[in-house]
C-alpha cells in the first residue's frame, strides 16, 4: 500500500514486463520485445479520491476459430463515471533485445533490466506486421470492440497468437480524469464440434433422419439436440417432397416441434440449432412419411359387480383398408394378453383403466382406453389363524385371505367371546378356555355382502397362573440368601431363573446370591395339559449399611470413651450429614464424614462444651438412594 500526496500533475503508474512470447504473429520480432502497462490519474480524480474502473474478468486465453467470440470486456466504476472503451497501440517494455533509444545508456528501457528502474513516458510503441494494426489486431475486421459497453466480437478464423491492447477512459462531466491501457494475447486454436442436431427417428444415417408416422395429423417431434448450454434456438422446416417448389412451408422455433400437417404423405425438412449462427450451428436433414390410418381400436366388457368370476373383455377394433393383426390388452396393473378377446381375473379391487393397442403388423397401430371400477364381493371368505390351539389368555392374529379386498370394504369380526373388530386382519386376546366360533362379513362398495362362519375355529384352553413371594424384602451383603415361596396354582412343575445363571426346578427353592446388585427372578409354571405361565419380579441385594449413636461421653483426655461418634456398617452410605445442637438450639458441631466424631469443644476446638444433654441428628441415604435419619441425645459428661 503506497499514499501518494495530491498534486498539480498527473501520476502516471506503470509496470514493464519481459518478454513476448516468439511465436506471436501480428508483431515484428516479438521474441525480443517485453511489454508495459499503465493506468493514469488526474488531478482532480487524486482529488476527490476517486477509485478507477476495474475489469471485471481476464480475457479468455483460447478462443476457437470458426466459432462466435462474445466477450464482455466492460469495466465497473464506483463513482458510476462515464467509461469510453477503444483499440490501443501495443507499446514496448523490458524485452530482451536490449537498447531502444530510451535515457539511461545503452541498456535502455526496453532492456530486460530496464536502466533507469523507472523509465518515464512517452513509451514506445510497436509496429503491426503487414495485414495487422492495433485496430484490427486479427486482421481486418475480424474482431470489433464496442465503445460504450465494451462488448468484444467477432469470427476468428486464422490459428495463431495474437496481442490485443485495449484501454478504458474515464470521464466526469465530459473532462477526463483518467484512463488504463492493458493488453493481452488471444491465441486462436482449433475447438470440437460443441453442438450436434439430433431427433429421435426411426432410423439415422449420418445427419439424415427417417420419421414414419401413422394416424393424426398433427405430429410432436423429439429433440435429442446436445450441448444445450451451447444452443440458443431451434428452427424446423418442412415442404411436401411432391412439391418442393411450394410457398406453404411449416415452420417451428420450439426444441421439441409440434406441427399439423395438411395431409399424409412424404415431406422433407430439416431442424437447425443455432440458425443463421457463422459457427456452432447444425443441421439434421429429416425426411417424414405420413401413412393415413385405417384401422380403430374400440372394445366392450362386463361383469357382475357380485361375482368374482374372470371378466370377459371383447374386441370391437376395426381396419378400413388394412385388417388388424396384432392385440396388445393392458389390464391397468402389470399383466398384458396378446389374446384377440381374452378373460382375466383380477386378484385386488381398485379402479382400473383398460387398454388395448391394435396394430396391422407393420405402422399403423390404434389406442383405447376405458376404466373399469372392480369392487366385487368375494365369492368366498378365507380365513388363517396364527394358531388354532393356544393357552389363556391367548392373542390370536387373524388373516383375512379373501379375495379381492382392500380398504374400501366394510368389514365385520365375531371372535365367538362377544367381542368384534372392524379392521381387514385382526388380533384378539381369548381370557377365557373354550372352543370359538368365527364369524366374518364383508361388505364391497358395490353393496354386495358376504358372510362366512367357521364353527369350533379356536381352541382356547386352560392354563396356569403363576406368581411368587419372597423374603427377606431386602436382602443384603450380609444376608445374601433369599427363600421363595411359589404362589402358582393349577400348575404341576416349576422352573426358576433367578437371574445370575442359577436355575432350580424346586416348588420353593432358597439361593444365595453372591454379590450386590439387580436381578430378574423368572418363575415359569406348567401346566398338566402343558399350557406355560410366566412371572418375573427384580430382586435387589443391597449393601448392609447400619449406624447407631451412643448415649454418653467423657471428654476428659483419659483415652476412654473422650469422642461422641457413631458405629456401624458405613460402606455405600450416601450424603452423609451429622450436626449437634446445645439446648438453646446453637449448632455445636457438624461433619460430613460417617467415621468423624465431636471431642466435646465447638466445632472440635477451642475450650470444651459444658456437661449437659446435646442432640443430635444424622441425615444419610444407603445405597437404595432412600433417606435415612438417626437421632440421638449427646450426654456431656468431665
Amino acid at each position: 500500500k503506497i499514499e501518494l500526496p495530491i498534486i498539480e500533475e498527473t501520476y502516471v503508474i506503470y509496470y514493464i514486463q519481459c518478454c513476448r512470447n516468439r511465436t506471436i504473429l501480428n508483431i515484428p520480432n516479438p521474441g525480443n520485445t517485453g511489454a508495459t502497462f499503465f493506468i493514469e490519474i488526474s488531478n482532480e480524480a487524486q482529488a476527490s479520491c476517486n477509485n478507477s474502473p476495474r475489469f471485471k474478468t481476464f480475457p479468455p486465453i483460447v478462443i476457437c476459430a470458426d466459432f462466435p467470440l462474445n466477450f464482455d470486456h466492460s469495466a465497473t466504476d464506483a463513482e458510476g463515471d462515464s467509461l469510453v472503451y477503444e483499440f490501443c497501440p501495443l507499446l514496448a517494455g523490458g524485452g530482451a533485445g536490449g537498447g531502444g533509444g530510451f535515457p539511461g545508456g545503452p541498456a535502455g528501457c526496453d532492456s530486460p533490466t530496464p536502466e533507469p528502474r523507472a523509465c518515464p513516458p512517452p513509451f514506445n510503441t510497436l509496429s503491426s506486421v503487414s495485414g495487422f494494426s492495433y485496430i484490427d489486431p486479427l486482421g481486418s475486421g475480424v474482431i470489433a470492440l464496442d465503445r460504450t459497453t465494451g462488448l468484444l466480437t467477432g469470427h476468428p478464423r486464422e490459428l495463431g497468437q495474437y496481442v490485443v491492447g485495449i484501454c478504458v477512459k474515464e470521464y466526469r462531466g465530459g473532462k477526463l480524469i483518467g484512463s488504463i491501457h492493458r493488453d493481452f494475447q488471444f491465441n486462436v486454436t482449433i475447438c470440437e464440434q460443441a453442438v450436434h442436431a439430433k431427433i429421435k427417428a426411426d432410423s439415422i444415417n449420418g445427419k439424415e433422419f427417417l420419421i414414419n408416422y401413422c394416424g393424426d395429423n398433427e405430429i410432436s417431434f423429439t429433440n435429442e439436440s446436445f450441448s444445450t448450454e451451447y444452443i440458443s434456438n431451434y428452427y424446423w422446416e418442412f415442404k411436401p417432397k411432391n412439391n418442393p417448389n411450394t410457398t406453404e412451408i411449416l415452420t417451428s422455433i420450439d426444441r421439441n416441434a409440434k406441427i399439423s400437417f395438411d395431409k399424409p404423405g412424404l415431406y422433407e425438412g430439416v431442424m437447425i440449432v443455432n440458425r443463421n449462427a457463422i459457427v456452432c450451428n447444425d443441421t439434421a436433414f429429416i425426411k417424414l412419411n405420413i401413412i393415413p390410418a385405417d384401422i380403430k381400436a374400440d372394445f366392450t366388457f362386463e361383469y357382475d359387480k357380485c361375482s368374482t368370476l374372470p371378466i370377459k373383455f371383447n374386441d370391437l377394433s376395426f381396419g378400413k383398408i388394412t385388417p388388424i393383426k396384432t392385440y396388445l390388452w393392458e389390464f391397468g396393473n402389470t399383466s398384458v394378453s396378446t389374446v384377440k378377446s381374452p378373460s382375466y381375473l383380477y386378484e385386488k379391487p381398485g379402479e382400473y383403466a383398460i387398454k388395448l393397442t391394435v396394430t396391422d403388423g407393420k405402422l399403423c397401430k390404434s389406442t383405447k382406453t376405458k376404466n373399469l371400477s372392480y369392487f366385487p364381493s368375494p365369492a368366498l371368505l378365507d380365513i388363517l389363524p396364527d394358531k388354532f390351539r393356544a393357552c389363556v389368555p391367548a392373542n390370536i392374529f387373524f388373516n383375512n385371505l379373501s379375495i379381492p379386498i382392500d380398504s374400501s370394504y366394510e368389514v365385520l369380526w365375531d371372535f365367538g367371546d362377544g367381542s368384534t373388530a372392524k379392521s381387514i386382519n385382526a388380533n384378539h386376546v381369548y381370557t377365557v378356555p373354550g372352543l370359538y366360533t368365527i364369524k366374518l362379513s364383508l361388505k364391497a362398495p358395490s353393496g354386495c355382502i358376504t358372510s362366512e362362519s367357521f364353527p369350533n375355529f379356536v381352541r382356547i384352553q386352560a392354563g396356569p397362573d403363576a406368581e411368587f413371594d419372597f423374603t427377606p424384602e431386602d436382602p443384603t451383603s450380609r444376608n445374601p440368601t433369599v427363600q421363595f415361596s411359589n404362589q402358582s396354582s393349577s400348575a404341576i412343575e416349576y422352573t426358576w431363573d433367578f437371574g445370575d445363571n442359577a436355575t432350580s426346578s424346586m416348588k420353593n427353592p432358597v439361593h444365595a446370591y453372591r454379590d450386590t446388585g439387580y436381578y430378574q427372578v423368572r418363575l415359569t409354571a406348567k401346566h398338566e395339559n402343558g399350557c406355560t405361565d410366566t412371572v418375573s419380579q427384580i430382586l435387589r441385594v443391597g449393601l448392609y449399611i447400619t449406624y447407631f449413636l451412643p448415649n454418653a461421653f467423657t471428654p476428659n483426655n483419659d483415652g476412654v470413651n473422650d469422642i461422641y461418634a457413631g458405629a456401624g456398617a458405613f460402606i455405600g452410605m450416601q450424603d452423609f450429614e451429622m450436626n449437634i445442637f446445645n439446648r438453646w438450639g446453637e449448632l455445636i458441631f457438624s461433619s460430613k464424614d460417617p467415621s468423624d466424631g465431636w471431642n466435646g469443644k465447638k466445632s472440635n476446638i477451642g475450650p470444651v462444651e459444658p456437661n449437659g444433654v446435646y442432640v443430635c441428628v444424622v441425615k444419610y441415604k444407603n445405597d437404595h438412594g432412600e433417606a435415612m435419619e438417626v437421632k440421638g441425645f449427646a450426654t456431656l459428661i468431665r
